[in-house]
């Protein structure tokens, strides 16, 4: 009996042996695990704190953009015009370039008739002295 005994104890004993090696193996998993759950808390953390700056940053360039676009409108809304402002311009200047060329045509009559007026007092003078 002491004998039968003894081999369950041995039994035992090498059955918790095992057991204690299953329990040492899962607590190392387990801290492997915990080691790693922490460390996809501090990468989910850390992608957070990113997806935070990234949406800051898309809501100030939402905010630049919409600038930008007013910008862009009332600078087509100057650029228009600008664009009457110079076909107005234009329109002068052909006024006034047409308007110079009937003042020549009328100046270059004048030197005519004046150079006319000059020949003939020319000739009378000396047809008929002074």
């Amino acid at each position: 009996m002491l004998e039968n005994t003894q081999h369950q104890m041995s039994e035992r004993n090498t059955e918790n042996d095992r057991l204690k090696g299953e329990r040492a193996e899962l607590q190392g998993k387990l801290e492997c695990s915990q080691e790693n759950n922490r460390s996809v808390e501090t990468a989910l953390e850390n992608t957070e704190q990113q997806l935070s700056e990234l949406n800051t940053e898309n809501e100030n360039i939402k905010k630049e953009h919409s600038i930008l676009q007013q910008t862009e409108i009332r600078l087509k809304e100057e650029l228009e015009r600008l664009q009457e402002s110079h076909k107005c311009v234009e329109e002068m200047l052909e006024n006034i370039q047409h308007q110079m060329s009937e003042r020549n045509m009328e100046n270059e009559n004048i030197r005519k008739e004046h150079s006319v007026l000059l020949q003939t007092e020319i000739h009378v003078r000396t047809e008929y002295g002074k």
